[in-house]
């Protein structure tokens, strides 16, 4: 069984991907106000995952606070901590997003 945050797999309702199709708007209701987690089934297999967008946020936000810390480690950055760490994530962050907003 996987987990992630503390969160087992088994957290997470399912819906067919047919069912899917023809209630998207409702789908959509329950992940963006409801805040559910819902895995999409195909023949009875998961092939994707519906989260709420801050979800998928902090997923990322941790992936990438994981991937410069085992790049800080490999390069003997020792010396930063992890808040100084984490404020440059949240910078770089903030710069994608105000970079995104200005080419729309």
């Amino acid at each position: 069984m996987q987990t992630y945050s503390g969160i087992s797999i088994h957290d997470y309702a399912a819906v067919k991907s047919s069912d899917l199709q023809r209630k998207v708007g409702t789908v959509l209701k329950r992940i963006a106000v409801g805040k559910e987690r819902l895995i999409v089934e195909r023949e009875g297999y998961p092939v994707a995952v519906m989260l709420p967008y801050p979800d998928f946020e902090e997923l990322i936000h941790d992936q990438a606070s994981q991937q410069m810390k085992a790049f800080l480690e490999g390069a003997g950055g020792d010396e930063f901590s992890e808040e100084e760490v984490e404020d440059d994530i949240q910078k770089a962050v903030n710069q994608v997003r105000h970079n995104n907003r200005r080419k729309k």
